[in-house]
């Protein structure tokens, strides 16, 4: 249920963010959830998990689009903190922030709120900055022609400098060090290299996005050297530490945040679904605007989907095929990613990758490896010469995984829910006959 319930709230905060502030339809909702929860015999945390979601969605609503006390078409300046690190695109750069006041064309001020989206020719300019942008709101964009820096704190220099530090060891590797950049740090210095193309098509894009998931492979990467040399218990916490400078330097985006919050509590609790909704309700407290991004609601849904049916799926393909169990996991998971995101992204891009069930494993892995060599990089440069060949391997792999149909439509998003479904009932009837 708690699953569920997160993935709803994702979905609404994205697609209609008013229905929380609309008691009319909130009420039989929580009623609803009220009745299965108790009939469930999860009554009381249960209840206060779900009282806790919406109130962290209510108060997260406000950040979801720019609100001003003057007309769109009127507003010629926009102040404001960058809540995402500054980052080449197609056309430019971009940045978001979260809004505090706006300006008309005769320099009048007037209160704003909300978050919004800054597209600028040229930008630099970090998580925290406090900016002033010129420009125009166009629908849900701010096209900006000049930003003025206004405010940095000493914590996003020591932040800048890092960065700049890495950008340097890895820009002598061209499209390779690129990649290694965008993995790492989340931004690049280019706003189109050779992979884009390709996971765009091939719908692997995200693996190349700085997320959740990268968190976890440097936790993968970092923890049994630590663990070794300073023992379990302070070897973990070494891994806590270093996630947390981490997470610091990417700029604490909501996917990242996510992950490192989902990691403390199941550390502390240990329970599977009450740390994923309590994630979601502490993300959103520290983090309000991240209810309007978009990198968090993929993470919540996707991760959602996986722990719903990934466990069911994988054990029924287990049983039909005989794969290993790596395979059928990661396929697994892939499958249960995908049947709860692609309403998301066709609503996005017109388009989903029904193919990336196959793909993204083997994609998922050479990503893994192509990390922990950027990562040594960092540390000894010289190595870089294996980057760029690493680079090339998945140059091809991207290309291969790219010529798999995109599909359109509700058909083929029916035939991937029906297998799945078929899955999940196998893997169900299996387990009942085990415990006969």
């Amino acid at each position: 249920m708690g699953y569920i319930a997160v993935i709803a709230a994702s979905y609404i905060l994205r697609f209609f963010p008013e229905f929380f502030s609309r008691p009319l339809l909130v009420l039989p909702a929580l009623t609803l959830a009220a009745a299965v929860l108790l009939r469930s015999g999860k009554c009381a945390l249960s209840l206060i998990l779900a009282a806790l979601m919406f109130h962290s969605s209510l108060q997260s609503v406000p950040y979801v689009s720019l609100d001003a006390a003057v007309p769109a078409e009127e507003i010629s300046s926009l102040y404001g903190k960058v809540i995402q690190d500054s980052t080449m695109r197609r056309n430019g750069t971009g940045y978001r922030i979260v809004v505090s006041m706006a300006a008309d064309g005769e320099g009048n001020l007037f209160s704003a709120s909300g978050c919004i989206f800054v597209t600028a020719p040229q930008s630099d300019l970090c998580c925290g900055d406090r900016v002033r942008s010129d420009g125009r709101v166009f629908g849900e964009i701010f096209i900006s022609y000049s930003a003025e820096l206004l405010e940095r704190s000493r914590l996003t220099e020591i932040r800048r400098g890092v960065l700049e530090w890495a950008r340097g060891r890895l820009r002598p590797y061209g499209d390779a060090g690129e990649l290694a950049l965008r993995l790492l740090s989340g931004t690049g210095e280019r706003g189109v290299f050779s992979l884009t193309d390709d996971a765009l098509a091939s719908g692997l894009s995200h693996i190349l996005a700085l997320s959740g998931m990268h968190l976890s492979i440097i936790a993968m990467l970092i923890s049994p050297p630590l663990v070794i040399i300073l023992g379990r218990r302070w070897g973990r916490a070494a891994v806590t530490v270093f996630l947390f400078i981490f997470s610091f330097l990417t700029g604490w985006r909501p996917s990242l945040a996510r992950a490192f919050i989902f990691r403390l509590l199941i550390g502390i609790c240990g329970e599977l679904e009450i740390s994923f909704v309590l994630s979601f309700v502490i993300l959103l407290a520290l983090f309000p605007e991240s209810a309007a991004d978009l990198g968090a609601a993929y993470s919540f849904i996707s991760l959602g989907g996986i722990f719903l049916v990934s466990e069911r799926i994988g054990r029924a393909l287990r049983r039909i095929f005989p794969i290993p169990p790596s395979l059928s996991s990661s396929l697994a998971a892939s499958a249960g990613a995908l049947v709860f995101t692609i309403p998301l992204t066709e609503s996005i891009s017109g388009s989903y990758q029904t193919g990336a069930v196959i793909t993204s494993f083997p994609v998922s892995v050479l990503m893994t490896l192509f990390m922990a060599l950027s990562i040594a990089v960092l540390i000894f440069p010289p190595s870089g010469i294996m980057l760029e060949y690493l680079y090339k391997a998945a140059e091809n792999m991207f290309r291969i995984a790219a010529l798999f149909p995109v599909s359109t439509g509700p058909m083929p998003y029916a035939v991937l829910i029906a297998v799945s479904a078929f899955l999940i009932i196998a893997g169900g009837e299996r387990r009942g006959s085990r415990q006969l």
